[in-house]
C-alpha cells in the first residue's frame, strides 16, 4: 500500500481502490479495505439455528448475486469450491448435517476460474464456521465484507440494517462491524506466505480500520477481541459490566445509539464508521469512549499476525498494543 493511499482526504467509497500487496511478491494481492463484520455465535446450535444461519448466508449471496462467483460445497473439513450457479445452498446443507457435525462454508467474488479463489481477497465475501476448536464446543463465527460503494448505492443505512438483521436472527455472543481490512476467506494462507509486515503500516496508522481476523482458539470467546462502529454485546457480558443501565451511563455523553436484540445490545459509535489517523493525532473519539465502557470485558492482547511489522521479535508487545489501541 502506498503512503498516498492512506490519505483521509478520500471519501469512504474511494477506499475501495486501496490494495495491499505482498512485499515479497508485489503481484500478489493479499488485502483490501472494506466494510467488514465478524460475529461470534452461540455454542452448540441446534438444527433450526443452523438453518437460520444458512438461510442468512444464502440471502446475503442472493442480494449480491452479480458479484459473487463461487461458494463452497460439502461438510466438515471437506469443502470444495464450486461456481456459484452449480453449488448447493447452505440452508439445505444445514438440514442434512448431523447434530454434532462441523458446519462451515465460504463464498466470494474473486474469479472462480482462479486455481484457489479462496486465497484471493474479494470485494464481496462471506464465511462461517462452527467447529470443535473453540470452547465451549460448537461455538463459531460469521464474517463478511462488502465494498463501500454498496453503502453509497443502497437506500437507507445499509450496513446498520444488515447488522441489525444479523443480530435479531442469530443473537451473537459478541461481534463488530465497520471499516476493516479484507483478507481472503482462507486468511491463514496470507500470513503463511511470508507477508508479515504487509498490513503493519496501515494497521498502526489507521486504528479505526480493524485488522483483527476471526478467532477460533480455546478461550477466545470469553472476552471481546475488538470493537468498531457497530459492536454487539450479549447479556452475559453486559452483566459483567453492571448491566445495560451502567453501560448507558458511561456512554450518555457521547454520540451513541443502542439497538436491543434477543440476548444483547448492538451499540453504534457515531453517525458513520471512522478510520482515524494516528499520525495526525486523530484517534476516533467515539471508539475511545466505547472502549472505556467495555474495557472490563475486552481482551488485553489478541494474537494477530496482521499487526506484526515483520522485524520486531517482541510479538506479544505488538499484539497487546494493537488490542489496546483505543486506550489513548
Amino acid at each position: 500500500m502506498a503512503e498516498s493511499e492512506l490519505s483521509l482526504d478520500r471519501t469512504l467509497d474511494q477506499f475501495d481502490a486501496v490494495e495491499i500487496r505482498n512485499p515479497q511478491n508485489p503481484e500478489q494481492l493479499v488485502g483490501r479495505v472494506g466494510l467488514v463484520g465478524t460475529f461470534y455465535l452461540p455454542a452448540s446450535p441446534d438444527r433450526p439455528y443452523r438453518e437460520r444461519l444458512g438461510a442468512f448466508v444464502d440471502g446475503f449471496i442472493d442480494q449480491h448475486a452479480g458479484a459473487f462467483q463461487w461458494r463452497t460445497e460439502g461438510v466438515g473439513d471437506k469443502l470444495y469450491v464450486r461456481p456459484l450457479d452449480t453449488a448447493g445452498r447452505f440452508e439445505e446443507a444445514a438440514r442434512r448435517l448431523g447434530a454434532d457435525g462441523v458446519f462451515a462454508g465460504m463464498a466470494g467474488s474473486s474469479p472462480a476460474a482462479h486455481d484457489y479463489p479462496e486465497s484471493v481477497p474479494g470485494t464481496h465475501q462471506i464465511q462461517f464456521l462452527f467447529s470443535g476448536i473453540p470452547q465451549p464446543p460448537g461455538a463459531g463465527y460469521l464474517r463478511f465484507n462488502l465494498p463501500f460503494a454498496w453503502e453509497r448505492d443502497t437506500p437507507g443505512p445499509a450496513l446498520l440494517s444488515l447488522v441489525r438483521e444479523l443480530c435479531d436472527l442469530l443473537s451473537p455472543l459478541h461481534g463488530s462491524s465497520g471499516m476493516g481490512f479484507v483478507y481472503p476467506t482462507a486468511f491463514a494462507d496470507v500470513y503463511d506466505a511470508g507477508t508479515e509486515g504487509a498490513f503493519y503500516a496501515a494497521a498502526r496508522r489507521l486504528p479505526g480500520i480493524d485488522a483483527t481476523p476471526p478467532l477460533t482458539r480455546e478461550g477466545e470467546l470469553a472476552a471481546l477481541p475488538t470493537l468498531n462502529w457497530l459492536t454487539a454485546v450479549s447479556d452475559p457480558f453486559l452483566e459483567r459490566l453492571g448491566g445495560i443501565a451502567a453501560v448507558d451511563r458511561m456512554l450518555e455523553a457521547g454520540p451513541f445509539r443502542s439497538y436491543p436484540y434477543p440476548g444483547g445490545v448492538l451499540y453504534q459509535a457515531g453517525s458513520a464508521p471512522l478510520a482515524g489517523d494516528r499520525d495526525q493525532g486523530k484517534i476516533p473519539l467515539p471508539y475511545q469512549q466505547l472502549y472505556r465502557a467495555l474495557k472490563p470485558v475486552m481482551m488485553t492482547s489478541v494474537e494477530n499476525p496482521f499487526v506484526l511489522d515483520g522485524v520486531s521479535e517482541d510479538e506479544e508487545a505488538m499484539y497487546a498494543a494493537y488490542a489496546r489501541r483505543f486506550e489513548e
